[in-house]
């Protein structure tokens, strides 16, 4: 595979993480690649593209990644489905999605997981994992993140709280190695489990507090259930919160849960 011309891996600056680990594993197989921020309709090489809704025109040769959620985020349009459809295959990171697409669109597509690597791994210089904030939280603001958020400030006045709504790549990672625990509170009502937010928060082997994901993602919370500290609703994250910096011993448990992905050759027959 060291004659053949490197997979482009297309991503925005949502997808830094994923990008990198894809890159990684293909590295770790001797497979060539390049992470780009445009794609070039008249290159053959093999694309991997993580977020199809900003490609104005396609190449002859891709995979997409799918890592919207179906039937709740509006970007998943007629355009979206046509790229899929004529894609060379389309993974996505999770099968409570597969389920909701039509049957001509689900033949083409496949469960892949977003790996869970080492963030250390992923760069050359040594992380400092220093706790300057007790809590963190980063991501798109809504109603609803603000509201609770800012209930948290009121209830817990004393913790060191960082958040973080404009940030990415690798100035987030260096955040997110400041911080003890990191929450991930859903975008929308009756959401996917976030992988992508929880696996970039366990490379960094910090301690995650999730609200429980929608009823069709079992498949996701019986991997994570281990790892992640799962709460019902914002009283309950309150509490958690307050424990596991109150309670070394048992945040270490939790830390010492965290499974990251087995380096094998099985992105190869992925890109294959």
């Amino acid at each position: 595979m060291d004659n053949q011309k490197p997979i482009l891996i297309f991503s925005i600056k949502y997808g830094y993480y994923i990008s990198k680990t894809i890159q990684y594993l293909l590295t770790i197989n001797n497979i060539k690649s390049e992470i780009v921020k445009y794609v070039d309709p008249l290159k053959d090489n093999l694309y991997i593209i993580l977020f199809s809704h900003k490609v104005p025109q396609f190449p002859k040769n891709y995979i997409v990644y799918q890592l919207e959620q179906k039937d709740i985020c509006n970007r998943i349009d007629q355009k979206y489905i046509l790229s899929i459809l004529l894609s060379k295959k389309t993974w996505d990171y999770t099968p409570a999605n597969i389920i909701r697409f039509e049957e001509n669109v689900r033949k083409k597509m496949v469960y892949f997981p977003i790996p869970l690597i080492e963030y250390q791994k992923l760069v050359s210089y040594q992380l400092k994992m220093n706790n300057v904030y007790d809590v963190l939280f980063y991501g798109t603001m809504n109603g609803d993140r603000i509201n609770i958020l800012n209930y948290i400030k009121k209830q817990l006045p004393y913790i060191r709280l960082r958040v973080i709504d404009n940030m990415f790549e690798d100035q987030l990672f260096q955040e997110i190695c400041k911080s003890k625990i990191v929450l991930n509170i859903h975008f929308y009502q009756n959401a996917n489990l976030e992988t992508a937010r929880l696996n970039e928060i366990l490379s960094c082997k910090k301690l995650a507090i999730s609200f429980y994901p929608s009823v069709y993602e079992l498949h996701h919370y019986n991997i994570y259930k281990e790892q992640v500290v799962f709460v019902k609703n914002i009283n309950d994250m309150i509490q958690k919160i307050q424990y596991y910096l109150s309670q070394p011993i048992e945040y270490k448990k939790i830390i010492d849960n965290i499974k990251f992905t087995e380096i094998n050759d099985n992105i190869v027959s992925f890109v294959k």
